[in-house]
């Protein structure tokens, strides 16, 4: 008996199957097909009345296409042999090539179609819209603007609008803001759509390029250091609000905006009066004799800081006004389009302000943990002074004992010292260094605990140390003593 035999049977079985599996699927992908279909094939292609009968059952996107359905249908069964194939399953066969024909031809007049359109040829410019909404240090922090200027670039952005909504805040939050902003000045256009520029929200609004408003805009009112005249109590040089002022000024220049309005919203002293002559603006310190009042934009006196509303930046020429419709009213749509990134900066913000919150509760709760330390040292302060005065006078002692100028050496005919003279000048110059280094650090450490003692009501030690007068004094006798150590000749 032949062994092949049960596996030649197997074989034909499995062959049957798959042909059997094959007519199924093949049957399931033409269910959709028109009854009409079958009628095609009592006709042979290509043939005139082949092309008329598709016509005449074709839905509506292939009428007049039968040509190059007949054609694409040809192509498809020219591919394969039909040596292998029963009737029925050629039967199957051919519905299924009819149905992909008519798929082909469809994508056919979907290309024909894109082709067929007008095309935009504008240039894409893509903006990305950065909230500044809440206090600058608090919910708004460099690191979350860097990390959305930085998403920016990757999805090459050309514009920056800043929505800006703030009270102010943090001075060193917005230099850093503003360092930022020049880091990235050459891949971005800035936009200010300011709501609320106030204080420190300004460092923002002229360091762009544009500024939108709104009616109800307001923008100034950055005065850091001020005087209280009430109490006579300085709250910080006035020097540091000149910088300030003249360090935004100058940016406010660079991108077009006048100066001397900024230095008004950041020194209260400064009086500026600005007026439309004609359509020009005039911006100066001192108003021009017979100027009519109704032709006057801006009087700030020196008794306030300058503020202004969205219609007086407008009519400042520092600003135009929102057009809720277009983001970029200054952008020629004749030649360019404009659309947003797929994400705005506001995920970015709000996780570095998270963060941010974090950290400054971390802060809280180690300066919290400081201070439970120093409560509980605080009664031993009393005790240390005094031991701390006593060790700095002990090292001094010690250091002025040992100054080897004040010891005798032996020498040769020439002057110099002899060894042992010599090792002694030198240990001796060194316990007087070490010494005196005690005595310094002493010293600076009494600085700190006097310091201490008087923040916590702790009286301070009786003693005659000056702390400063020992540090400075140790610091010149060791560099005097360190000079001098190698020293062999008198």
């Amino acid at each position: 008996m032949n062994s092949l035999a049960p596996m030649r049977n197997l074989s034909s079985i499995v062959a049957r199957l798959l042909v059997i599996t094959g007519s199924f699927l093949a049957m399931h992908s033409i269910a959709l097909a028109v009854d009409s279909d079958s009628r095609l094939a009592e006709i042979d292609p290509p043939s005139p009345d082949w092309v008329e009968a598709f016509e005449a059952m074709a839905p509506e996107q292939l009428k007049g296409r039968g040509v190059d359905v007949q054609r694409e249908y040809l192509d498809i069964i020219s591919t394969y042999s039909d040596t292998d194939m029963t009737p029925e399953v050629r039967a199957i066969f051919e519905k299924n090539a009819l149905n992909k024909a008519k798929v082909a031809v469809i994508d056919q007049i979907k290309e024909e179609e894109e082709l067929a359109r007008p095309k935009d040829l504008r240039i894409l410019k893509k903006y990305m819209v950065v909230p500044i909404h809440g206090a600058i240090g608090e919910e708004v922090v460099g690191e979350g603007l860097d990390q959305a200027l930085r998403y920016a670039l990757h999805e090459k952005a050309d514009y920056i609008i800043f929505d800006i909504d703030t009270p102010g805040g943090s001075v060193a939050e917005a230099h850093e803001i503003r360092d930022l902003l020049h880091k990235y000045e050459d891949d971005f256009e800035y936009v200010a759509l300011v709501r609320n520029a106030i204080s420190a929200g300004i460092w923002i609004a002229f360091n762009c390029h544009h500024v939108i408003v709104e009616k109800r805009s307001t923008l100034g009112g950055a005065v850091i250091f001020s005087e209280d005249q009430t109490t006579g109590s300085l709250s910080v040089d006035a020097k540091f609000s000149s910088i300030e002022a003249a360090t935004l000024a100058a940016d406010a220049d660079t991108k077009g905006y006048p100066p001397m309005i900024v230095r008004a919203m950041v020194i209260m002293d400064v009086e500026v009066y600005a007026w439309n002559d004609g359509g020009e603006i005039n911006i100066h310190e001192a108003m021009s004799d017979g100027l009519s009042p109704e032709l006057m934009i801006v009087h700030d006196s020196p008794k306030q800081v300058l503020t202004l509303t969205g219609s007086e930046a407008v009519d400042l020429g520092i600003a135009t006004y929102l057009d809720e419709d277009d983001p970029l009213p200054f952008v020629d749509r004749a030649t360019m389009r404009v659309e947003a990134t797929r994400q705005d900066g506001t995920r970015f913000m709000q996780s570095a302000s998270r963060q941010q919150s974090w950290k400054k509760k971390r802060a809280k709760e180690e300066r919290e943990d400081e201070i439970a330390e120093l409560e509980a040292t605080r009664e031993n302060i009393a005790e240390r002074l005094p031991k701390l005065a006593r060790y700095i006078n002990a090292n001094r002692d010690e250091a002025i004992d040992n100054d080897p100028e004040n010891y005798t050496y032996l020498i040769d005919e020439k002057g110099i010292m002899t060894w042992d003279s010599l090792k002694a000048w030198r240990a001796r110059t060194d316990r007087a260094i070490w010494a005196w280094r005690r005595a310094g650090e002493g010293a600076a450490a009494l600085v700190k605990m006097e310091k201490l003692a008087k923040d916590w009501g702790v009286p301070t030690a009786d003693h005659d140390i000056n702390p400063h007068d020992v540090m400075d004094r140790a610091a010149r006798e060791i560099d005097k003593l360190s000079r001098n150590r190698s020293k062999r000749r008198f």
